[in-house]
């Protein structure tokens, strides 16, 4: 199969999703986490707009990784006592606490308006 036009890459697409009686099939989520390189060029070839979104999935996946072992070690971590190691803000995805409006001086209310409470933080318990 030659792979050169888009019938003949959506005809091995699907023969990927169902190899026949001796080999199970597969769903179009579990074809995207095995597809090569190759096989996603020749797709993009005959639908350009399908690659940005495969880049997209493929940074979000890393950023996803990352965070996940930046949660694993901070959670090791914890469990065995240790020092906080202390993650990057961006790995994390919290906000820089200096630059949220809770944490800023308090301003008085305006007259004639309670003061609201503000919300619960985790530093707070």
């Amino acid at each position: 199969m030659q792979l050169t036009t888009a019938e003949e890459v959506r005809d091995f697409l699907r023969l990927c999703l169902d190899p026949g009686p001796r080999l199970p099939a597969r769903t179009v989520s579990q074809l995207v986490t095995i597809m090569p390189d190759w096989l996603a060029e020749h797709v993009a070839a005959h639908t350009p707009e399908l690659a940005p979104l495969r880049e997209e999935a493929a940074a979000a996946q890393t950023a996803a990784t990352a965070a996940l072992e930046t949660y694993t070690e901070a959670l090791r971590a914890w469990i065995s006592g240790e020092p906080d190691p202390d993650p990057a803000p961006a790995a994390t995805g919290q906000l820089n606490p200096a630059s949220t409006p809770a944490s800023g001086p308090e301003q008085a209310p305006a007259p004639g308006n309670p003061p609201r409470p503000r919300p619960r933080r985790s530093e707070d318990l």
